[in-house]
């Protein structure tokens, strides 16, 4: 440590304006403490405490920022790569208060495998223009392990430093899990940096002073012999060779050798430097990444048999992670990926059976792509991807630019889901880091900095998000340039005569009316990729039931096709119209939402007559004025209607206390293809005095034929459903569990309180528990951070909670007092039961609501270059676990062998419970970075994973329903006896198919599907 009183010695001897500079090399966290633990400890040393310059994201860390700041720290900005304005304040200030001292890292940021890296210039750059004459101490800093080795191995990219991991890091430092064997710090001869001093040549001297003060012991030499194949002998004499020092083999802990082969050959990095002389001549690539400050090779380079038999298992290693990666450049290219990205080659070769070792691979393929680090690929499509480009253009008819749509009017948004003035965006604060931000005031979520949802989406799926380049607009204003009406002047004069309602013909409303929420519909759309759909020729908006008649009498006698339309949120292509080849008549589509009122309650019965159009908010907001609730509360609550509810045969989040949709409805009325009104209790009146009964035995009835019709037997106008007396409580409870698998025994235990089972149970995985952790948003205060940091550490710790395994379950809990509280007890026993942890109210009610904000995920996902959505299923208990395990690896295999980018993140969800099983949600998202038609891609996975569900017992859909999406498999499932029972009823119903759709059992009978994978529309759309 001579050079440090050396440098003081220096420094006293020269003008009062004269400053140290320690500059250590940076391999971990505890860097920033290490010298200045030294300069307190030996005060002998003459070095005041240094100012540590550490990077802006330390600040803002919980506790770690705080003591670092009061450890004389100041925060930079990374990446300057310049003259910092504010620090060089910062330094001016501090040198006019007499400080001398500071510590500087010329690296920038810690190296994740030993290796030196190209230095940085910014701060050294400031100091020197602030002013006064410099003393720089090069200081050496060697691990025998480095503390965050492991961690570093096990991520695929540099993250930022998390409170949370350095707690647990201390935890196990505390319970003698740590041991990083010895430190060794060394200084070199002090370096003058004055005003005029050249300042790559100082960064220069910096570094290789750095270089010669490394040391090795026998943990790196066995690393570094297990990683070569070589004896540890002749590694040991090679490196004696190159002049390397070496730490006491007597001293010390003896440590164990790691296993994971990334940590291997980062542990063998610690001498790199030495043998990249050795590569200057035929990889001077390799040579300048093994050490930024390699010189060419000369013929005064020690070259012994030890030294070249080292130096030659290396060789291995490069050219082999060289050939690795153009060979996966090729492979993908021939696939059809044009201009695969780094992240991407990297991860087929690592993927792939090659023989590799990965730093290598990493780096090879950072060299071939001729990028500085993975981080900074970006993410890009293949030139020939004109499919992405958007295609809008001006609208087609007659002034229709000038005229305002029907979509443009409403609230709702076009291209993605939900609300106008909702939805997840990126805000930038004011030093540039992003965080995804819920827009507007609807969702408790809204407002709330959600800093860890990208990072979360990056690691889980091993790809990198643009935040600055969207891939996809995030909505859509402009018209639309889509085929023109079919209907002449004359028929559309025809059609609104036929009624009170609103007639359009616009672009957007017909797109609007010939789609639905599909990831394929959304992407189509605001891709521009719609020119070959159809789409309605005309969309209108009966008022009554009179209008529907006249429009079903004014289309037989005109030989149009009519198709009704809800709330437009169906995810099985139930919207879309037939192609032309199967269906050449003009299609009109029938949007039912002005007939939207409640046209009588009957308290004392429990029964109230509702029109199908309206929206499940609309209905929830009427009956809790009167002091009702239906209880029917899906997903799409908020914008799907009564008539779609009936059409899909649908369930609810709170099916366990009110039941399904067949469990709701009494009674349905609806207009047949001859224009008559049918229902099961009284038909041919206006419905002001439509009345029901309760249970019959008067024959087969008619609602069940209309439940799940999909449109395709005839209209459906209003329904007598049951009405409740609203809850006298509304609770919540979440709860954590150990395991997806105790989950599952807990909720099938909770199916099993018969009518005392909550309203709503909802079990997520592993992923999901944690993709909701990372939308719970920073907490606003200092002491809120601390306290949540501390309570999950805690709550590990002491219950043993592991973040790779926990899962949570939300409960909804809904009835009288005593009701609640009763199930509230049995609730609590069956979480002790199975070693769970009861997390409250809060966060219960966050896991329910969060259910409505969710939704715009998918959206927002795809605006940054990510497809993603969600299936569903019923499955028997006895077949649960195997469904999900199987479907799970199945959509993983899938999604390998078309080499596609990044990893898929799928999860799963258990929604509803039945005596006899559940209804499971799956969730998959991927990445489509360079893919040419992505939305196929996906279509064909999905179509894989129900294959799997199929062939695992589960059903063909537990509430979405068929549509067309899934028309295809209604002869796997239905017999051919059955399929006639569906035709004959068709027939008998709709014999001109007037209602022609084509959903569901439908799908078979008009246009049959054929193998060739071109469902009832992708033949024109992919033609």
């Amino acid at each position: 440590l001579f050079s440090f009183s050396d440098a003081a010695k220096l420094s006293s001897e020269l003008d009062s304006d004269t400053y140290i500079i320690l500059a250590p090399t940076h391999r971990s966290i505890l860097d920033f403490v290490l010298i200045s633990y030294l300069s307190f400890m030996l005060p002998e040393l003459g070095i005041d405490l240094p100012f540590i310059c550490a990077a802006e994201e330390f600040a803002k860390i919980p506790v770690i920022g705080f003591l670092l700041h009061y450890a004389q720290a100041f925060f930079v900005r990374r990446g300057k790569g310049q003259i910092d304005p504010d620090v060089a304040k910062q330094l001016s200030k501090f040198k006019r208060d007499g400080k001398t001292t500071f510590e500087v890292f010329i690296e920038g940021t810690r190296s994740r495998n030993r290796r030196f890296l190209k230095p940085k210039t910014g701060i050294l750059r400031s100091l020197q223009n602030t002013g006064g004459q410099h003393i720089i101490v090069p200081i050496t800093v060697s691990y025998e392990k480095i503390p965050e080795q492991t961690a570093f191995a096990n991520e695929h990219e540099r993250k930022d430093f998390r409170l949370s991991d350095f707690c647990f890091w201390l935890m196990d430092v505390y319970k003698g899990r740590i041991s990083i064997g010895r430190v060794h710090i060394a200084a070199g001869q002090a370096i003058r940096f004055g005003p005029e001093a050249p300042l790559n040549e100082t960064v220069r001297c910096i570094q290789l002073s750095q270089q010669q003060r490394v040391m090795v012991s026998f943990y790196h030499i066995k690393a570094s012999a297990l990683v070569l194949m070589l004896p540890e002998s002749l590694v040991k004499e090679a490196l004696v060779d190159l002049g390397c020092s070496f730490w006491d083999e007597d001293g010390g802990c003896l440590l164990e050798t790691p296993k994971d082969e990334i940590e291997l050959t980062s542990v063998m990095m610690q001498w790199i430097h030495l043998i990249a002389p050795y590569f200057s001549e035929n990889f001077p690539t390799w040579a300048l990444w093994m050490n930024p400050q390699v010189q060419p090779m000369s013929e005064r380079l020690h070259k012994t048999d030890s030294i070249l038999k080292v130096v030659h298992a290396v060789e291995k290693l490069v050219a082999q992670a060289d050939r690795n990666v153009k060979d996966a450049t090729t492979i993908l290219s021939s696939r059809g990926f044009m201009s695969p990205s780094v992240r991407h080659i990297l991860q087929y070769v690592e993927s792939s059976d090659f023989e590799k070792n990965s730093i290598f691979t990493r780096a090879a393929v950072d060299i071939a792509q001729g990028k500085g680090a993975l981080e900074q690929s970006a993410m890009k499509l293949s030139k020939d991807l004109q499919i992405l480009e958007p295609i809008f253009g001006p609208a087609r008819g007659s002034g229709e630019s000038c005229l305002a749509s029907e979509v443009d009017k409403g609230d709702e948004n076009f291209g993605s889901w939900g609300y106008k003035d909702s939805g997840f965006i990126i805000n930038f604060d004011d030093k540039g880091k992003p965080a995804v931000i819920m827009k507007g005031g609807r969702y408790n979520i809204c407002g709330r900095h959600l800093k860890s949802l990208v990072s979360f989406l990056e690691s889980e799926m091993r790809i990198k998000l643009d935040l600055l380049r969207p891939t996809l607009p995030s909505h859509l204003n402009n018209p639309i340039d889509i085929p023109s009406s079919a209907l002449s002047s004359d028929d559309l004069l025809v059609l609104q005569k036929t009624m009170s309602g609103k007639l359009s013909t616009h672009s957007k409303d017909r797109c609007r009316h010939g789609t639905g929420h599909t990831v394929e519909d959304m992407f189509r759309i605001r891709s521009g990729a719609i020119r070959e759909m159809r789409f309605p020729d005309a969309v209108v908006w009966p008022e009554n039931e009179s209008d529907i008649i006249e429009i079903i009498k004014v289309a037989s006698e005109n030989n149009w096709c009519l198709i009704p339309f809800g709330g437009g949120t169906n995810v099985t292509h139930a919207t879309w119209c037939p192609s032309n080849a199967q269906e050449s008549r003009p299609i009109i589509s029938l949007d039912m939402k002005a007939m939207n009122e409640i046209l009588w309650v009957n308290g004392e019965d429990g029964v109230a007559h509702v029109q199908a159009g309206i929206t499940g908010r609309e209905l929830a907001c009427q009956l809790e004025q009167m002091g009702f609730t239906m209880g029917h509360e899906p997903d799409s609550f908020e914008f799907s209607t009564l008539g779609g509810w009936i059409a899909t045969k649908a369930s609810g989040m709170k099916r366990g206390k009110y039941g399904n949709i067949e469990d709701l409805v009494r009674d349905v009325r609806i207009v047949d293809s001859n224009g008559k009104i049918l229902g099961d209790s009284c038909e041919e009146n206006d419905g002001s005095s439509f009345e029901t009964y309760g249970r019959v035995s008067a024959g087969t009835d008619l609602t069940p034929i209309i439940l799940g019709s999909e449109g395709c037997l005839g209209i459906i106008t209003s329904a007598v459903i049951r009405v409740f007396p609203l809850p006298e409580v509304i609770e919540y409870e979440g709860i954590l569990l150990h395991s997806f698998d105790i989950g599952i025994s807990f909720v099938q235990e909770v199916s099993k309180m018969g009518n005392f089972k909550p309203s709503s149970v909802r079990l997520v995985d592993n992923a999901q528990f944690r993709l909701g952790q990372s939308l719970k948003g920073e907490e606003s205060s200092f002491l809120n951070r601390f306290a949540s940091h501390i309570m999950k550490t805690l709550i590990i710790s002491t219950f043993g909670f592991m973040k790779e395994s926990t899962v949570s379950v939300s409960i909804t809990f809904e009835g009288s007092s005593k009701e609640v509280l009763y199930q509230k007890q049995i609730i609590r026993t069956l979480s002790q039961k199975y070693g769970g942890f009861l997390m409250g109210e809060n966060v219960g009610r966050a896991g329910y609501d969060l259910t409505f904000a969710i939704a715009y995920l998918r959206d927002f996902a795809m605006t940054y270059g990510c497809l993603g959505e969600s299936f569903e299923t019923f499955v028997h208990w006895s077949r649960l676990r195997e469904l999900i395990s199987s479907t799970k690896d199945r959509i993983r295999v899938e999604h390998r062998s078309r080499c596609l980018p990044g990893e898929p993140l799928i999860s799963c969800r258990i929604t509803q419970l039945y005596d006899e099983g559940v209804c499971v949600y799956f969730y998959y998202l991927m990445s489509y970075e360079g893919i040419y038609s992505p939305t196929d891609i996906y279509v064909e996975i999905e179509n894989a994973a129900r294959e799997e569900i199929l062939s695992q017992g589960g059903s063909l859909s537990h509430h979405h329903g068929v549509g067309k999406i899934r028309g295809k498999w209604i002869e796997k499932i239905h017999s051919k006896d059955k399929r006639q029972i569906f035709k004959l009823i068709k027939d008998g119903m709709d014999p001109n198919n007037l209602f022609g759709a084509r959903n569901g059992s439908s799908f078979l009978y008009h246009g049959e599907y054929e193998d060739s994978e071109q469902n009832s529309l992708r033949v024109d759309v992919d033609a």
